[in-house]
């Protein structure tokens, strides 16, 4: 390795051809994990902006290869195009009707829902259990007073109703995930309606069909834990897409928590070093920052960007070192969590942080450097302790003023650096 090293260092761009061709190989090794990986009795909380697709309504459709009874596909692993037939749940007419009357005042026979179905009733078929035009006018009041109740009292689960339901536990909103890891509405339109007006963050909902290139991409997370992990079977930050929720972890979301109260409002271009799998680059996402996230290895790049696409975000990779970035250097925020010190044991990466930190200009710095009882720390070019670095990268920045966030779990102090 120390022959690697030293000729990385001569020849530009040949470590990370290695990591290149080790991130090639893992992926040709890499199998599919044995066993069944979901239990389709479990509830999941997703983001109720996160749902924004539907499989396409019988009525728009009929006979289409789409549909289904998703009651009965909970926990299947599905493959083939059935996920590239949908469309906006927002143009489903339970939504725009439900949208005009409850939000615009406007009356429920004016709108596409009620003309649809009271033809179908008119002509003599059983919608929703209605029979009759009274019956259908009933249940929309009856849905009204639902949305008064979420409105007020919040979502609750089918357990926590405490309902009579032929489908028991189970008779939640379900949704299919699609290649990509989004989200698909298949069953319970009224209720993620109401929950969508209502202004609720979260709904319970369960998971009938997952495509196989998801399955697929669960089970490369998996094997790269069991593999690759910093303790075996864990990866290194908790991944926040609800289908990932369950995976170990060796930080969970404690420091996004720590950061919180310090994050500057008005978002602005943020720069996250060494995004590992973009646990900080989707919080400050979702914070509206504008994220651009640099991590070289090849391995961590690839689930940073399948793990951004499966949660819709449009944060920009870049698999660089951060020394060869052509790129505008200034920004509002910067990221620099447990990376810097790793710049110390060698000349060269040194001055290269040197030049770097001259060279930024940004308003804040959130920073987190080493324990001073790292072995990894010993006999390093620059010694430094993680005080020392503090100041040192302060110093450098031109951010003088310093205030002590906390320390994780492992020890690490987390620090904001500013103007």
């Amino acid at each position: 390795m120390s022959v690697l090293f030293d000729l990385a260092r001569k020849i530009p761009g040949v470590q990370r051809l290695k990591w290149k061709i080790d991130f090639i190989r893992w992926q040709m090794r890499s199998k599919e994990t044995a066993g069944d990986l979901y239990n389709p009795e479990q509830t999941y909380w997703v983001p109720v902006d996160l749902i924004t697709e539907s499989e396409i309504p019988a009525h728009l459709a009929p006979g289409s290869s789409t549909q289904s009874n998703a009651m009965n596909e909970l926990g299947t692993v599905v493959d083939g195009d059935w996920d590239q037939q949908t469309m906006p749940f927002a143009d489903l007419d339970v939504y725009t009707s439900f949208e005009a009357h409850i939000l615009n005042g406007k009356a429920w026979e004016n709108t596409d829902l009620y003309q649809r179905v009271s033809q179908d009733i008119t002509a003599g078929r059983e919608r929703w259990g209605c029979k009759t035009l009274a019956d259908f006018d009933q249940r929309l009041e009856k849905l009204v007073g639902l949305y008064t109740e979420i409105k007020t009292n919040g979502y609750k689960t089918q357990e926590q109703l405490a309902e009579a339901s032929p489908y028991g536990s189970n008779d939640e909103i379900i949704l299919h995930i699609n290649r990509y890891g989004h989200y698909i509405f298949a069953e319970g339109r009224h209720r993620l309606t109401l929950a969508k007006l209502a202004g609720i963050d979260k709904v319970p909902v369960k998971i009938a069909k997952r495509h196989k290139q998801w399955e697929q991409f669960r089970c490369e997370i998996l094997d790269f834990a069991d593999k690759h992990g910093r303790t075996k079977g864990q990866v290194y930050h908790q991944l926040t897409h609800p289908d990932l929720a369950d995976i170990p972890t060796g930080h969970g979301m404690q420091r996004m928590e720590m950061l919180m109260p310090y994050i500057p409002k008005g978002g602005g271009r943020l720069l996250d070093i060494g995004a590992n799998w973009g646990f900080f680059t989707n919080g400050f996402q979702k914070q509206g920052f504008d994220c651009t996230a640099i991590e070289m290895l090849p391995q961590e790049a690839y689930f940073l960007r399948k793990l951004g696409v499966a949660e819709r975000l449009d944060y920009k990779v870049i698999e660089s070192s951060v020394f060869d970035l052509k790129i505008d250097m200034n920004f509002e925020v910067v990221m620099a969590m447990n990376i810097f010190h790793h710049f110390l044991k060698d000349e060269a990466l040194y001055d290269q942080l040197c030049t770097f930190l001259d060279n930024l200009n940004t308003k804040v710095m959130f920073f987190q450097p080493h324990t001073d009882e790292e072995w990894q720390m010993q006999g390093i070019y620059k010694s430094m302790s993680s005080e020392e670095l503090v100041q040192f990268v302060a110093d450098r920045s031109r951010l003088p003023n310093i205030t002590k966030i906390g320390a994780d779990s492992d020890g690490r102090v987390m620090y904001k650096l500013e103007k």
